[in-house]
């Protein structure tokens, strides 16, 4: 004898239809002219403002090879050891004061790519400990369209410099190609004196000379300080 279900109960999708930038079907600059972003690295940070008679700059998309023919990324080990090199991105410093955020494409088949900001602290973690990106799940954010999903990084001038690795996975043959492709915007900063009052919200003073609350800023991190 079947025992009667319950009805189930109807479902209806409430929400807007807006979507943050990050999750549009383009790669498209998320701060414009007159707004302000708070840079954050570590416990530290400072607030700037996209200058109004600036704009934005799309960076030629830069793309960066840990291997060469005359050292080419070693086999992975039967043992599992892994066999990994170095490099320090550089090409991704900007002019200061600037901004730069990008998005970090692997190209190469069967290399893990791991991003440390600054050297000794993982760009992606989990619980577990750094997560690694790589050319097949991208790939798929690519696909499907999905680029709010690839992974970025943020840059400030030359002082928050990106470090990363190349692993190779491959057990049968050497990589004399790890290349990694970087996409992005270049956003240009006035800097604003701002002072923590006693409410613990922050203020500036406009040009005209009244004390105003900073409010709608975005923040973006440029990693981790030295002491974390």
């Amino acid at each position: 004898m079947s025992v009667a279900q319950p009805p189930r109960p109807k479902i209806i999708a409430t929400g807007s239809a807006v979507v943050t930038r990050l999750n549009r079907a383009v790669i498209e600059p998320v701060l414009m002219p007159g707004q302000k972003v708070r840079v954050q690295q570590g416990q530290q940070f400072a607030i700037y403002e996209i200058p109004r008679y600036d704009a934005p700059e799309a960076l030629p998309e830069v793309y960066i090879n840990f291997a060469s023919f005359a050292q080419p990324l070693p086999v992975l080990a039967d043992s599992g050891a892994q066999s990994v090199l170095n490099k320090s991105l550089t090409d991704l410093d900007v002019v200061s004061p600037s901004l730069a955020q990008y998005r970090l494409v692997p190209l190469t088949p069967g290399v893990q790519f791991e991003v440390s900001q600054p050297a000794v602290v993982g760009k992606f973690v989990n619980k577990n400990g750094v997560i690694r990106i790589d050319w097949s799940a991208i790939q798929t954010h690519i696909r499907t369209g999905n680029f709010g999903m690839i992974p970025e990084v943020w840059v400030f001038g030359d002082q928050t410099p990106i470090q990363a690795k190349a692993i190779n996975m491959d057990m049968n043959a050497t990589k004399p190609v790890a290349t990694l492709a970087v996409y992005g915007y270049r956003y240009p900063l006035d800097y604003i004196d701002t002072k923590l009052g006693p409410d613990g919200r922050i203020y500036y003073t406009d040009p005209g000379g009244v004390v105003q609350e900073i409010q709608t800023v975005m923040t973006v991190n440029v990693g981790q300080t030295q002491g974390r």
